[in-house]
C-alpha cells in the first residue's frame, strides 16, 4: 500500500459547498427579509471567494473577513443592513450545511479499513465541527483539524507540521494529501515535503509552477493510488 495516512480538504473534496452557501444564504437572507436571487448568490460567491483567498495569503484575518463580505455585499446591491449581524445569521445557518459529494461517504469507508483518515480545512471552526459532525464522515474521520484552532493555514507549511505532528506521522512519504484547491491544498502540501491528489472534477489546467502528485476527476479513483495501482500521474 503505498498511503497509509490520508488528508482530505473538507470544502469542495468532500462537501459540497457551493449547495451548502447557496442553501445558508437563501436562509440568511429570508431571516433578514432581505430578496435573494441568482444574482446575489453569483455575486457572494464571488466576494467570499476573493476574500478567502486574500486570507490564504495572509492579507486578511478572519474575524475581519467574515462581515466584510457581507458588507461589500450589501453596499453593492444598496441594502441597508449591519453586515456583522447578517453574517451571524449566515454562520448558524452554514453550520447546519453538510451536504456530501457523491462517492463521499463510500470512499471513505473503504479507505478507513486501511488508513488513517483526517480533515484539513481552512474554514471557521464553529461552522466546520458543526457540518462535521452532523454528517456521516463523523462516524469514518476521527481527525478534524481547523486552522482557526491550530493557528496557521494552508497553505502554510507550519499548518500541516502542526497535523502531522498531532497525528504523530514521522515518515511524511506514508501521506497523502487530498483536495481541490491548488493554492491551500496542492501548494500547501507540495512545499511542506508531502505527495498531493488535486481534485479536479472540472478538468482544469494547472499552472506550470504548482504541478500535483497526481489528478483526478472523481473520489473513487483514490482508492487506485492509495493501494498502489496503475494511474497516471499528473
Amino acid at each position: 500500500m503505498r498511503y497509509t495516512h490520508l488528508l482530505f480538504d473538507a470544502d469542495g473534496t468532500l462537501f459540497d459547498f457551493e449547495q451548502a452557501e447557496t442553501e445558508a444564504l437563501k436562509q440568511t437572507l429570508a431571516r433578514r427579509n432581505l430578496p435573494f436571487s441568482p444574482i446575489i448568490r453569483s455575486r457572494y460567491r464571488e466576494i467570499n471567494q476573493t476574500l478567502w483567498d486574500e486570507f490564504e495569503q495572509g492579507r486578511i484575518q478572519k474575524e475581519e473577513l467574515k462581515a466584510e463580505r457581507f458588507r461589500r455585499l450589501l453596499t453593492e446591491f444598496n441594502v441597508d443592513d449591519d453586515p456583522s449581524a447578517v453574517n451571524q445569521i449566515y454562520v448558524e445557518e452554514l453550520a447546519k450545511c453538510s451536504f456530501l459529494f457523491e462517492d463521499a461517504l463510500s470512499v471513505c469507508q473503504q479507505l478507513s479499513a486501511h488508513c488513517e483518515l483526517a480533515i484539513i480545512t481552512n474554514g471557521i471552526a464553529e461552522v466546520q465541527h458543526s457540518r462535521f459532525n452532523r454528517s456521516p464522515l463523523s462516524n469514518v474521520i476521527p481527525h478534524i483539524f481547523v486552522s482557526e484552532s491550530i493557528g496557521f493555514q494552508k497553505p502554510q507549511a507550519s499548518y500541516f507540521d502542526a497535523v502531522l505532528s498531532s497525528l504523530e506521522i514521522s515518515d511524511r512519504r506514508t501521506v497523502l494529501v487530498i483536495g481541490d484547491s491548488l493554492t491551500a491544498d496542492i501548494a500547501g502540501g507540495l512545499q511542506s515535503g508531502l505527495d498531493t491528489c488535486w481534485f479536479n472534477p472540472a478538468n482544469k489546467k494547472s499552472p506550470p509552477e504548482t504541478q500535483p502528485t497526481y489528478m483526478i476527476g472523481r473520489l473513487n479513483q483514490i482508492q487506485s493510488i492509495v493501494f498502489g495501482q496503475e494511474l497516471s500521474r499528473a
